[in-house]
């Protein structure tokens, strides 16, 4: 029975998924998987059937809609590939996009989206800290401001694609203890000041880089700070909805 949300665009677009995995992805999966990573050429080849671009204004490479029945095509077919850790390290950069597109000035928007959109570069969200797991509202890496600039300190760890992403969605606490003091900074990988480290042979997603980052007074121009003060959390929040209906759909796909 066809499913009254499958329209002509969504059964396409499952369909184009389909079919890069069989040709493309599939046959390597375990090799990839023994190896640790994927190809790099994979993320652009990805990125130009438009999995990277929902949620994402044209003019800085996206489709310019979303759609989370898309959305979860993707992740419900990528499920079925043979190694899940494909997906994880090519959605690093899908969980981080969002908050750029819709808190980042326009400078930011037009240097980091086009390329991270493409699959050419790479973007991760880095909230996850040693200390807390996923607590958001308790995490104690922090930014402190010190004239036009933001000074970091902490560390964040299991950061999917945090090997080999090229810029960073960091969450700081800017302010007093809890949900209220939480802001949202962009970091690039040249950052004096921070480091990483791979977590390698995990139980599962070998092929999907996971990284231990660290913040000794990284210095981060204040206008690279995404959205108000203190409010980051409502954001990472909204953020995480996208993030469960992706992994709900992968595990969808797993199980089939």
């Amino acid at each position: 029975m066809k499913s009254p949300f499958d329209t002509d665009e969504r059964i396409a677009f499952r369909e184009s998924v389909r079919r890069l995995i069989e040709k493309e992805i599939a046959p390597h999966a375990d090799t990839w998987d023994e190896q640790g990573s994927i190809p790099w050429s994979l993320h652009q080849t990805v990125g130009a059937i438009g999995v990277f671009g929902f949620g994402i204004d044209e003019q800085y490479g996206g489709l310019g809609f979303d759609d989370a029945f898309m959305r979860a095509a993707f992740s419900e077919e990528m499920g079925q590939c043979g190694a899940t850790g494909i997906p994880a390290a090519l959605g690093g950069r899908v969980i981080s996009v969002g908050p750029i597109q819709k808190l980042g000035s326009e400078e930011i928007r037009r240097k980091v989206l086009p390329p991270v959109v493409a699959g050419e570069a790479g973007s991760c969200l880095a909230i996850t800290e040693p200390s807390g797991g996923s607590d958001v509202a308790n995490m104690t890496t922090t930014a402190r401001r010190e004239g036009d600039s933001y000074i970091i300190n902490g560390s964040k760890t299991f950061i999917t694609g945090g090997m080999t992403a090229d810029y960073f969605l960091v969450g700081a606490r800017t302010g007093d203890a809890g949900l209220s003091g939480i802001s949202l900074f962009l970091l690039d990988k040249d950052c004096q000041g921070f480091s990483r480290t791979p977590m390698e042979r995990k139980m599962g997603w070998w092929c999907s880089d996971q990284a231990t980052l660290y913040f000794e007074n990284c210095r981060v121009p204040a206008k690279h700070r995404l959205g108000e003060e203190n409010r980051g959390f409502l954001s990472i929040m909204e953020n995480f909805n996208t993030e469960r209906l992706t992994m709900i759909a992968q595990c969808l796909g797993m199980m089939k």
